[in-house]
């Protein structure tokens, strides 16, 4: 039996860390050890495989950038006390963090980029990202767009690997008139496009409403401006919440308003139970969506687009439908099992 260590910033419910959830217990029924090492947090919002090992090695109280020298001496001395076949780590700040800890080490280094690596990080962490992606064994990418922005050396050394999504219920046939999206209550998200967006349209359709689910630092802003708006009671910060794919069944449709993803959990696992969708151009979506066949795409931060596509979507019910179907049979890429096997590929070589 091989040991694989992945090493994580937390298991706090997220989008990378659902999929390294998935992941780790999909190779653990395969038969691979798994040590999931957390940097950051102490903590676990997720159900693991009874053989998967949880290793903490945070102190939440020290400032995370000083405390960077002392999170790599104890993330080395666990890893030369495992002595993992491969080490995979997930989210940039992690990669560097995990490159650092294991260099010298006789063991693969595999990190997994999970963001638009064009977007957010500073310069100083960008740098250090390209030197650690140009040290890995293997890199792991999300989408042809992140890994198409790093320099060939380190292209010719990756492999994309979608987020695996599991079989997930179908979209119910009786539509309410619910208009959701998922994700975190940060600037990222861009939850105010889809907020001005609907401002426009509840005036002509007054039966809908929006529902957002997630939780961020942004919630108190994000109420006095659903307020400010005269949308209160209309459009709902539902919080977060476990089986969003369960809750969102019988929405209208599915909205992911974002400036940049790496490539978005919410969208896919709203395209697999087949609801129509419509996407900002953010990073990855259009490797899931064909614009036009099965969901729409618009502009980042292009309000008057978003708004277009939302009527269209509400104005013509058989076409959305079709959208929606159309959006659920392309998720056979993204199938787990097909999915773990790419995995398992690179951590066989």
């Amino acid at each position: 039996m091989k040991e694989v260590v992945v090493v994580t910033g937390s298991m706090i419910r997220g989008g990378a860390e659902g999929v390294i959830a998935s992941v780790a217990n999909g190779l653990a029924q395969r038969g691979w050890r798994i040590h999931i090492i957390s940097i950051l947090f102490d903590k676990c919002d997720y159900s693991l495989d009874s053989s998967i090992k949880c290793v903490n090695v945070s102190k939440t109280k020290n400032n995370q950038i000083l405390d960077t020298p002392r999170m790599v001496v104890a993330l080395r001395r666990k890893i030369k006390a495992i002595k993992p076949d491969a080490v995979i780590s997930f989210m940039v700040t992690v990669n560097i963090v995990t490159w650092l800890a294991t260099r010298g080490l006789n063991v693969r280094f595999i990190p997994s980029e999970r963001s638009d690596p064009d977007k957010g990080a500073n310069t100083v962490i960008k740098i250090l990202q390209q030197k650690a992606y140009g040290a890995a064994d293997c890199t792991v990418f999300q989408t042809t767009k992140a890994r198409d922005f790093f320099p060939q050396r380190t292209r010719e050394k990756s492999i994309i690997i979608p987020n695996p999504v599991l079989k997930m219920p179908e979209a119910t046939s009786i539509k309410s008139k619910r208009i959701v999206t998922a994700g975190r209550l940060e600037e990222e998200k861009n939850h105010k496009l889809l907020i001005d967006a609907f401002a426009n349209i509840y005036k002509r359709h007054k039966d809908f409403s929006v529902d957002i689910y997630g939780d961020g630092t942004l919630r108190g802003e994000l109420l006095d401006y659903i307020e400010k708006k005269g949308l209160s009671g209309v459009v709902h910060l539902c919080g977060k919440v476990e089986n969003v794919p369960e809750r969102i069944r019988d929405a209208y449709m599915f909205v992911l308003p974002s400036n940049y993803e790496g490539l978005s959990n919410a969208l896919l696992e709203s395209m697999a139970v087949g609801l129509p969708c419509i996407t900002t151009n953010c990073a990855g979506s259009d490797d899931a969506i064909m614009n036009g066949v099965n969901g729409l795409i618009v502009p980042v931060k292009e309000e008057k687009d978003m708004e277009e596509a939302m009527c269209w979507l509400i104005d013509n019910p058989m076409e959305a439908a079709e959208m929606g179907k159309k959006a659920r049979e392309s998720m056979d890429r993204y199938e787990f099992d097909a999915v773990i096997d790419k995995w398992e590929s690179i951590l066989s070589k």
